[in-house]
């Protein structure tokens, strides 16, 4: 059987960590600009605060390492989440160092108290911009 030209393999430990600032790193495994797809591993040190925020696309998770605490669970090495389109979480405090495989299907907008867009989002432009910009750096050191 031959191999569709779309499949892929991308060797993921070889990918740059890119700094996003208070504790949290991203290897962009991929992004699709047509669809707002990515794929990221997301690592965050504990204490770090990831904000309050609005899925402006539904988001899937298995956690690699670590645990994650929410509002009234938790997730450690192994277990899946799914977010849904639309869905509002409060900023989550990281009580242990974590790394998780996510997938979003579209932007995560970053909210105040009031639940109005802070002008922060993460999307597949954002993150492509930040994985071209780390390639680039990569490749002039």
């Amino acid at each position: 059987m031959r191999q569709r030209n779309e499949d892929l393999v991308i060797h993921v430990d070889s990918l740059p960590w890119i700094d996003l600032g208070d504790g949290a790193e991203v290897r962009v495994i991929r992004t699709d600009l047509n669809t707002g797809y990515y794929a990221i591993i997301l690592k965050a040190k504990a204490g770090s605060v990831f904000p309050a925020h609005k899925h402006l696309g539904a988001a899937e998770f298995i956690i690699l390492k670590g645990r994650a605490q929410y509002s009234d669970t938790s997730a450690g090495v192994g277990d899946y989440g799914y977010e849904a389109n639309y869905a509002i979480h409060a900023a989550t405090t990281i009580s242990e160092d974590i790394e998780s495989f996510f997938v979003g299907y579209g932007p995560l907008m970053m909210i105040d108290e009031a639940g109005n867009s802070t002008g922060q989002i993460i999307d597949a432009q954002t993150l492509d911009a930040l994985a071209k910009n780390a390639a680039a750096a990569q490749l002039a050191a």
